[in-house]
């Protein structure tokens, strides 16, 4: 067995997940064998009885995609010569560094019949016409090499599954390992034959348009694959609902090499997270370039001792009494020479380059200063700040927002901490500890994006939460679409069973605060109360509600 686990790390290591099957018998070997498109089959040689040889010589030939591996004690010439018949080889198992010559002769197989064969399965998928990253990477290039003696344009897209890590945790890699399969199977069965689908690893997939087609035309393929994922995934008996984002990207006009539009896909795909409709198109023509990428990068670890950031809020009020009750606060950046950038662009590189802690410590020092002013003048809201998955990933985000509430002064529950639901599942266990000790320091936290993901009861039960927001996506559309005006009605009530305060973010009409306020939702925040402003134009919208409330009790 401790061969066998050395054998799946080296493996694993290539990028190949390992699924070991153990059979009993020579029938069970070869059903295993036969039913099971494997990368590779690793037998001993004890279960090659005649029955069993037969079978693998219809399977294991070197046209097929299952080459066979015998492993033997001790074996005669004539035994090896039967096994080397139907294209299976043997090792002797008291051969030194065994495993490693086992792993490089299964990658050099896997490499031939990849090599071989027009579109293959990545190691994961187990889909026909599924490339793994590397295989679609080398077909991208080859389609820009001739783009540009052609003039022809391509559109590149991503799409990720948001929460997939709670599939993995809650039902295990061999489970979530089939949900991706079955994720591939259903978009190669929906795209033209001549476009590419790749499986980038992980909870990622990307589809290539190959012919010429205009970003427009690449967002409505877009919004067609988003709608397949309105029906559920069914895997062993489990029902699976996925919440997918796609980022769209279009050659020439967001990059004319591969790595500029990988990089600007990403780009896109964390937009497309925070955009009502989940999909989102590159929102340049430079962000995507490595070398400006590169110069933002270096100028994050700057923008907080230059006080480039700027701090907007959006109000939050009580839909009983129509009164202020909060704000959220959203970071911007003013950059010297690029003007007003979006965090869906710069937070990214600061999780990567390690500017994170800057900006958030700048933002709470922002944010309670802004309190202490409004406090002055007589109100007294808690302010919410964003909390990024970097954040939650060290135990420093506690000291740092410890030495930043004394170091203000500010009183206990000044400020809230706001967690996207995704951010929460990638490591449970870890934001569990993390938000536990922030909790302690008097601050509250608030779940946002609720709904949109792979939402659980069970987390909601022993995660330190005060309050959950509905996502904007299940408000814009509860009007019209009685499924979601339910789901709505069902996390208002199961966070008044649980005591949670609950949120309606995205309110964007009457009719909807309205309908909100039938179904018992507390507290709403939305551009209909107020787009996120500066605190200058805060606190006049927070007078002259004031005044408008007053004049209505009078």
């Amino acid at each position: 067995m401790h061969r066998l686990a050395r054998l799946s790390i080296l493996l694993e290591a290539e990028g190949y997940q390992v699924q070991v099957v153990h059979c009993i018998d020579a029938r069970a070997a070869g059903a295993a064998v036969q039913e099971r498109r494997f990368d590779a089959a690793l037998l001993d040689a004890g279960l090659a009885d005649g029955r069993l040889l037969t079978l693998l010589g219809k399977i294991g030939s070197p046209d097929r995609a299952t080459p066979l591996y015998f492993l033997a004690e001790r074996q005669s010439y004539a035994e090896a010569r039967k096994l080397s018949e139907i294209g299976a080889r043997t090792y002797l198992a008291g051969g030194t560094r065994l495993e490693e010559q086992l792993a490089l002769d299964m990658l050099a197989a896997r490499h031939r019949i990849v090599d071989s064969q027009p579109a293959t399965a990545g190691p994961t998928t187990g889909n026909l016409d599924v490339l793994p990253r590397e295989r679609l990477v080398a077909a991208m290039e080859t389609l820009l090499a001739r783009g540009r003696t052609k003039r022809h344009a391509l559109a590149y897209l991503c799409l990720d599954i948001q929460d997939f890590r709670g599939i993995n945790r809650l039902f295990g890699h061999r489970i979530a390992d089939t949900v991706i399969r079955a994720v591939g199977q259903r978009l190669r069965a929906n795209i033209r034959a001549a476009d590419l689908i790749g499986h980038l690893g992980g909870d990622r997939f990307a589809i290539v348009l190959t012919q010429r087609t205009s970003l427009d035309a690449a967002k409505a393929v877009a919004r067609k694959l988003l709608d397949l994922f309105a029906e559920p995934v069914n895997v062993s008996g489990e029902t699976f609902r996925l919440n997918v984002v796609i980022g769209v990207t279009a050659a020439p006009d967001h990059g004319s090499s591969v790595d500029e539009l990988l990089v600007a896909a990403d780009t896109a795909t964390e937009s497309a997270k925070a955009n009502p409709t989940s999909i989102a198109s590159f929102a340049g023509t430079t962000q995507g370039d490595p070398a400006t990428l590169h110069a933002l990068s270096t100028d994050l670890h700057l923008a907080a001792d230059r006080d480039e950031y700027l701090l907007y809020y959006q109000p939050k009020i009580d839909l009983a009494s129509g009164s202020l009750c909060g704000a959220e606060a959203l970071i911007r950046w003013q950059h010297p020479t690029r003007g007003r950038l979006s965090p869906d662009i710069f937070i990214p590189i600061a999780e990567r380059n390690g500017s994170i802690e800057a900006l958030t410590r700048w933002a709470m020092r922002r944010a309670l200063r802004d309190r202490a002013a409004l406090a002055a003048q007589g109100c007294f809201i808690p302010i919410s700040v964003n909390l990024s998955a970097a954040s939650l990933r060290s135990w420093r985000i506690v000291a740092c927002i410890e030495e930043t509430l004394r170091e203000e002064a500010a009183p206990p529950g000044a400020l809230s901490f706001e967690v996207t639901e995704s951010v929460l599942i990638r490591d449970i266990d870890r934001a569990r500890a993390v938000l536990t000790a922030v909790r302690d320091l008097g601050a509250s936290i608030s779940i946002d994006d609720f709904g949109a993901g792979y939402s659980s009861i069970g987390y909601l039960r022993t995660l330190p939460i005060d309050e959950i927001k509905i996502d904007r996506s299940l408000i814009a559309t509860m009007l019209n679409s009685p499924r979601d005006r339910a789901i709505v009605h069902s996390i208002v009530d199961l966070g008044r069973a649980l005591g949670f305060a609950v949120v309606a973010e995205g309110v964007e009409d009457q009719r909807t605060m309205q309908a909100l306020t039938e179904l018992g939702c507390a507290t709403a925040q939305g551009y209909y109360i107020s787009p996120p402003v500066q605190i200058d134009v805060f606190d006049q919208w927070r007078r002259g509600q004031s005044a408008e409330r007053r004049r209505a009790a009078g």
